[in-house]
């Protein structure tokens, strides 16, 4: 992610590589998500998530970068209207598989399109959702369409990863990819830095930033021994809750964190 420096040409193609690659995840995992029961969790992420969004009621909701569309029958099935947007097509091809199966295909609008260049009027939408698509995306350009669609006292709200650890950057850096440790992301993707998100929420009255879980040891659990080992779950766990709550300043330097945008 960049901070308004990508040119449009550049931005297209990563765009255009960026769509190959989560076609190429839709269509491997299709038939999983299509058939997947709705959600039931008590992760604080995705509590924290929800809280936020409050009551949606029967507001006009965009899910930006609805991959597979979990979040966004979520959010028809609360109620709301909602336009499920990705720039890969079988992203959205499952998106609208899942809100038939589930009976839902009335409250939603599966969109295929950049989030570059949001194809909607002005002061369209009184809510924004977003799951890990913000780093995808270049902060300023993104900052103004997410200010341009809101509705005046509408917000936006993101659950996305955060640079702000060293440790676990240096983690990325050096040891994913290599040495049998798996590298989940794309290569044009990078975690939120500081100067992103001061980009990204410039055109916005308010922001919020919250720090519901820690994570360092369970991403480092999942890495390096993939879970395997039953007490090093169990440690890696009792350490992601205990030094945050004795430290609280080094919650900021969560993997994770849910930004809220006001207009």
């Amino acid at each position: 992610m960049s901070t308004g420096n990508q040119n449009v040409s550049d931005r297209r193609e990563t765009e255009t590589a960026e769509a190959a690659h989560w076609d190429s995840v839709a269509n491997r995992h299709r038939e999983a998500f299509v058939a997947r029961e709705r959600q039931t969790t008590n992760d604080p992420l995705h509590d924290a998530h929800i809280n936020a969004m409050g009551d949606i009621g029967d507001d006009l909701v965009l899910d930006l970068g609805c991959g597979m569309g979990l979040w966004a029958t979520e959010y028809a099935a609360a109620g709301a209207r909602v336009v499920a947007l990705d720039v890969s097509s079988a992203s959205v091809a499952t998106t609208r598989e899942r809100a038939r199966r589930l009976g839902l295909e009335d409250r939603l609008l599966p969109v295929v399109a950049s989030a570059h260049a949001l194809p909607f009027r002005h002061r369209t939408f009184h809510a924004v959702s977003g799951h890990l698509i913000l780093h995808h995306l270049d902060a300023e350009t993104a900052g103004r369409e997410l200010a341009r669609i809101l509705q005046p006292n509408g917000k936006a709200v993101f659950t996305e990863n955060s640079a702000r650890s060293g440790i676990l950057m240096f983690a990325r850096r050096f040891l994913c990819g290599r040495f049998g440790i798996p590298k989940w992301s794309t290569p044009d993707e990078y975690p939120l830095r500081k100067s992103d998100v001061v980009a990204l929420t410039r055109p916005f009255a308010t922001m919020e930033a919250l720090y519901p879980k820690f994570d360092w040891f369970f991403l480092l659990n999942a890495k390096l021994f993939g879970f395997r080992n039953n007490r090093m779950n169990r440690l890696c766990g009792w350490l992601d809750r205990t030094i945050p709550a004795i430290l609280p300043f080094l919650r900021r330097y969560a993997y994770y964190q849910v930004l809220i945008l006001r207009r």
